[in-house]
């Protein structure tokens, strides 16, 4: 699990992360996908995929924050 497909608006650093994927091509692909109906829904939603170099799995929520990423 190394490559993150997330969704802003307005801004990068406001970011919800979607799915999680071990390929870049998958994860480029679902990122077409998902650009292509905000492009047909008419909505300044953003879907990039990034990767991660620290992440922290948070126990009481289940969830995994990111704390740095990049634009790949």
């Amino acid at each position: 699990m190394s490559w993150f497909l997330i969704f802003w608006l307005g801004s990068p650093t406001n970011y919800q992360i979607h799915s999680s994927y071990d390929d870049k091509m998958d994860c480029q692909k679902q990122q077409a996908y998902y650009l292509g109906v905000f492009d047909r829904v008419n909505t300044k939603m953003m879907a990039d995929c990034v990767s991660y170099r620290f992440t922290k799995y948070n126990v009481a929520t289940n969830s995994i924050i990111i704390k740095r990423y990049e634009f790949k």
